[in-house]
């Protein structure tokens, strides 16, 4: 499987070791520093593993979420990570999210019995905000907060302090955790029990989030950055387009770009804060040099993700916003597969599994719309990295944000992925051949993809 986090290949259950250092803290195996995202992952495609193959790995699961919880308990209530300074102040949120969805995993299961640990690491995350004119921003790590006293270390990728939306000076405004955020705690609403007082608090935080979200996220109407857009969308074309050119003249036109365009860009961004593109291009934040392309997919996949849980949370979100959303995603599909972007995409999926979103977050939009829409390009870029990775937990059929637990005995031959979409339907794509049928529920009538595609 390719474990969402550090995207690694794995067996399992023999490399769960691998994920443990000596003194049992869950790492990430990329610089041996702690991290949950992996354990997340690990949990979920071992309860995929295990209504597939009618094989019990409870034990196994039970192993990690006591990892878990341990490491918490010896952080003082609340984990941390210092993958950067290796300070006990510095927290990603990121991580700690996936923490407490695994925890609350981990409470349907039988294997927690303290939901008073969730909430109590539920509100610690929560105050790692940062109050705008247009709501809730949810941070990135710790140290965008000025009283944790570490700043973050100086690299060729220093923040540019801004002060966009009212924000702090220091917020880089990572727009992939404010959603992956605002999705949590929802699913912790849905699933976690608690007093009114704490599930009103919640839904302030949660709702004020979405109004920042729907705020930064509106499209960009000045002239400036139009026309910064227009010039940025060229300067990506060229460089993504050109990334199997090994030519003396294309060589150093890149190097150009990265050395003299980026940074600009960056301060650009810093000026003219805005995330959408009109070309289908997300940004990940408005400070940071913006050299990691990857994040693209990571911000689509974190929108059809909310979406989705939105539907399942029963949280009204406004329709400008949700519609802003639905073609942020579609958008965001499309300039991957059928932009130069895709050279970027394919060549680095050789070097690390990232490109294994894009299959994610084509399954999470699925399971928001309402007709069986399914471009073929959609299915072309689906089974070309799949034809590449191992698959994710929600590939092998059970992730709660993205599909639905399989029905018993659902496990096609090699060559094809079968899922149950959060909607209710269910999925079926030949990597071969690269054709897909979907039915309007599992085990009703098939509709061939000849009929879906738009």
């Amino acid at each position: 499987m390719t474990v969402v986090g550090s995207y690694i290949r794995t067996v399992l259950p023999e490399d769960l070791p691998l994920f443990l250092d000596s003194n049992g803290i869950l790492i990430d195996r990329r610089n041996r520093t702690p991290m949950e995202m992996d354990a997340y992952s690990l949990y979920l495609a071992l309860k995929a593993i295990e209504q597939v193959d009618l094989v019990d790995y409870q034990a196994e699961r039970k192993a990690i979420v006591d990892a878990v919880v341990i490491r918490m308990q010896s952080c003082n209530g609340f984990w941390n990570h210092g993958a950067w300074t290796g300070s006990s102040k510095e927290v990603h949120m990121r991580f700690t999210s996936a923490a407490l969805r695994l925890l609350i995993e981990a409470l349907g299961d039988g294997l927690l019995e303290k939901p008073l640990v969730v909430l109590d690491a539920v509100k610690k995350h929560l105050s790692f905000t940062d109050e705008l004119n247009c709501g809730t921003w949810f941070l990135h790590d710790s140290l965008e907060l000025a009283e944790t006293g570490v700043p973050k270390p100086k690299g060729p990728d220093d923040p540019i302090l801004n002060h966009a939306w009212g924000s702090s000076a220091i917020n880089c405004m990572v727009l992939n955790t404010h959603v992956d955020t605002l999705a949590t705690m929802i699913y912790v609403l849905q699933h976690l029990e608690m007093g009114e007082l704490d599930r009103q608090h919640l839904l302030s935080k949660v709702y004020s989030g979405l109004s920042a979200l729907s705020t930064v996220l509106a499209p960009h109407k000045t002239l400036a950055g139009r026309c910064f857009a227009r010039v940025d969308a060229i300067c990506r074309s060229y460089f993504f387009g050109n990334y199997f050119n090994r030519s003396l003249l294309a060589r150093l036109l890149k190097r150009g770009l990265v050395a003299c365009y980026f940074p600009i860009r960056q301060r650009v961004r810093s000026w003219l804060p805005f995330y959408a593109f009109p070309d289908g291009y997300t940004e990940r934040d408005i400070s940071l040099q913006g050299l990691c392309f990857h994040y693209h997919v990571v911000n689509v996949f974190d929108l059809a993700k909310l979406l989705r849980q939105t539907i399942d949370g029963g949280v009204p979100m406004d329709d400008t916003l949700r519609h802003r959303c639905g073609q942020l995603i579609d958008r965001g599909i499309d300039y991957a597969v059928c932009s130069t972007y895709w050279n970027h995409l394919t060549t680095e999926m050789l070097k690390n599994g990232t490109a294994i979103l894009l299959c994610e977050a084509i399954l999470a939009r699925l399971g928001t719309l309402a007709d069986h829409r399914l471009p073929q390009h959609w299915v072309h870029a689906y089974c070309v990295i799949r034809r590449s990775l191992p698959p994710t937990p929600a590939i092998l059929g059970y992730d709660p944000f993205i599909v639905q637990t399989k029905e018993p005995g659902l496990k096609c031959a090699d060559g094809w992925d079968a899922v149950c979409l959060r909607n209710g339907a269910r999925l079926e794509i030949d990597l071969v051949h690269e054709r897909a049928v979907i039915s309007s529920q599992p085990g009703g009538a098939s509709i061939p993809i000849a009929n879906l595609a738009t």
